[in-house]
């Protein structure tokens, strides 16, 4: 048996802050010989059955920033993971390192697994290679706010291609000392555009819309005073259900910080809209 080693592991975790409950959603492991071992859920719907609103392709881009920086060359596992839990504390969350002894990543992962994913199906060999079906809401007849905002994504990336304009997410940066997702840009010769979207679903509390509201307001103005994006137009889809006056304190907010907040009730309202916008902006 090979002789264990001191290493130590940090976990990677959702919290909702209005209800103040959390969900593991991953690990990360370093062993001074064999290096790092990276563990995602790979469906983070999980995450769902804390926050039904919570958009996936936000903890899908901030997941990846975690990944890219454990797998960067640079500091040890234990500074490297201490910088990481000083960078992601709100939202995604890294735990500050435990130290632990063990003498291989593989082993230790499937002893941490069943303690760390217990919402996760408890046939541990299989979800090495096959996503997990555990606590995933669905919301029939209804978009989700992730789904809301993948198809606008996919609707932008299209009417763009068929234009001849660039189109791409780009993934969450650090800037300054606070990490934003800057969304999904469109650079159609000079004029270049970051797009978000969010969907206020009529069944949905509205303290967390509004938080929602805030935090993105918030992200476009530290990236309205970053260099590289403040030449940006910041544009902002909003799916809620009419009348407006019932989102009418959300949309301000959003307002303070970007050029444009459209209302839509529907995703075939959204997908004309862009296409319209994209066809302006070329």
């Amino acid at each position: 048996m090979s002789e264990s080693s001191l290493g130590c592991y940090s976990v990677i975790r959702y919290r909702d802050a209005l209800s103040d409950q959390q969900i593991n959603l991953g690990v990360v492991l370093w062993h001074p010989d064999q290096g790092y071992k990276v563990f995602f859920l790979k469906d983070l719907e999980a995450a769902h059955a804390i926050a039904p609103n919570v958009p996936i392709q936000d903890l899908r881009l901030r997941l990846h920033v975690i990944r890219e920086q454990v797998e960067s060359d640079g500091t040890n596992g234990l500074e490297k993971f201490e910088a990481l839990s000083n960078w992601f504390r709100e939202g995604i969350e890294v735990t500050t390192p435990y130290p632990a002894r063990f003498a291989d990543l593989h082993s230790a992962l499937e002893e941490l697994r069943p303690t760390l994913f217990p919402h996760i199906a408890p046939e541990l060999k299989a979800l090495a290679l096959l996503p997990s079906h555990g606590l995933s809401v669905q919301q029939p007849h209804r978009l989700t706010g992730s789904q809301f905002e993948h198809r606008v994504f996919r609707v932008i990336e299209r009417a763009a291609k068929e234009r001849n304009i660039e189109a791409h997410p780009i993934p969450p940066r650090k800037i300054g000392k606070v990490i934003v997702n800057p969304g999904f840009q469109t650079v159609a010769g000079r004029h270049k555009s970051l797009w978000r979207a969010l969907a206020f679903r009529g069944n949905e509390r509205r303290e967390r819309q509004l938080s929602a509201a805030k935090a993105v307001a918030m992200e476009m103005y530290v990236l309205l005073n970053a260099p590289q994006f403040k030449d940006h137009e910041r544009l902002v889809v909003v799916a809620a259900k009419k009348p407006s006056a019932e989102v009418d304190e959300q949309i301000a907010w959003l307002g303070k910080t970007a050029n444009h907040v459209w209302s839509v009730e529907s995703p075939e309202e959204a997908e004309k809209l862009l296409e319209r916008s994209l066809r302006s902006a070329s």
